[in-house]
């Protein structure tokens, strides 16, 4: 599971189950928490599974009128229409699933006692415990799709990582991700303004990857190292060349009159001489 915070939908096994959920009705919450709560009191209970368990514990939370604060728009969306299906017993489920993470779990020995994580345990079984009130609509809608350009992919020599470059707006994004003690993560390590194909990957070996990117651009990030689970890899640079600029067409040059030729000046008349 690739996570970056404490937050409940801040790694990659709840964005997943929240994806599945948008074309689901209220059976895939309760299916997520019992698979959890209702796990043996000796086993471990998978990260993947914790994460959508407390995924779906959120959906409840949020549908008795308890929501985190920045709670996901496509759980809003779907709450506005299955939030009257949620029920009390659903709570205690959902309860009993956090509880379960939060005491034996392959999550919670991932975190290791950290008192952040902890606390966003604590803080949900909290709401969830808390009495239902109604839940506004919350009015939202889904964005509309955005067209994102396929990334180009080069898989370092052992086959376990990938750099990645893509783009964003007018900025390209080189990110580094894999999978490491059957954890998968990554991150972004480099970002400039310039064209997809301005950047050029290459892995030298398994712990070093070389960038290349035009000269004269402005680089926003531009890390040395990329770390996850004890795996680094080394970020060398190269600066060449120039950004490649598009065609622009010549303006057209404004159409000049002419000088009008001066007029001859009139020759003077010869004085009559005087008569003898």
């Amino acid at each position: 599971m690739g996570t970056w915070g404490h937050g409940s939908f801040e790694n990659d096994s709840a964005l997943d189950w929240l994806n599945e959920l948008e074309s689901h009705d209220v059976a895939a919450v309760r299916g997520a928490l019992a698979h959890v709560a209702e796990a043996g009191a000796g086993d471990d209970v998978d990260v993947d599974d914790c994460g959508s368990a407390i995924a779906a514990a959120e959906a409840v939370a949020a549908a008795r009128g308890h929501a985190q604060k920045r709670l996901p728009v496509e759980l809003d969306v779907w709450l506005d229409a299955n939030a009257r299906a949620i029920a009390d017993r659903d709570a205690v489920l959902a309860r009993a699933a956090v509880t379960r993470v939060r005491d034996r779990s392959e999550l919670q020995e991932l975190w290791e006692g950290d008192a952040t994580w902890l606390g966003a345990i604590a803080d949900l079984i909290q709401r969830l415990a808390a009495k239902p009130k109604p839940r506004p609509a919350s009015k939202r809608a889904l964005p509309p799709p955005v067209d994102i350009p396929q990334a180009r992919v080069v898989a370092s020599p052992d086959g376990m990582l990938g750099a990645s470059a893509n783009t964003a707006g007018d900025v390209c994004y080189v990110m580094i991700d894999g999978k490491v003690r059957d954890q998968e993560g990554g991150g972004t390590v480099f970002a400039a303004t310039c064209g997809l194909d301005d950047v050029a990957l290459r892995w030298i070996d398994d712990a070093t990857l070389e960038i290349a990117y035009p000269r004269g651009v402005h680089v926003e990030q531009r890390d040395d190292t990329w770390f996850f689970f004890g795996r680094v890899v080394e970020c060398r640079y190269v600066a060449r060349g120039a950004a490649a600029k598009p065609k622009r067409k010549p303006k057209p040059q404004p159409k000049r009159k002419p000088k009008p030729k001066p007029k001859p000046k009139p020759k003077p008349k010869p004085k009559p001489k005087p008569r003898k």
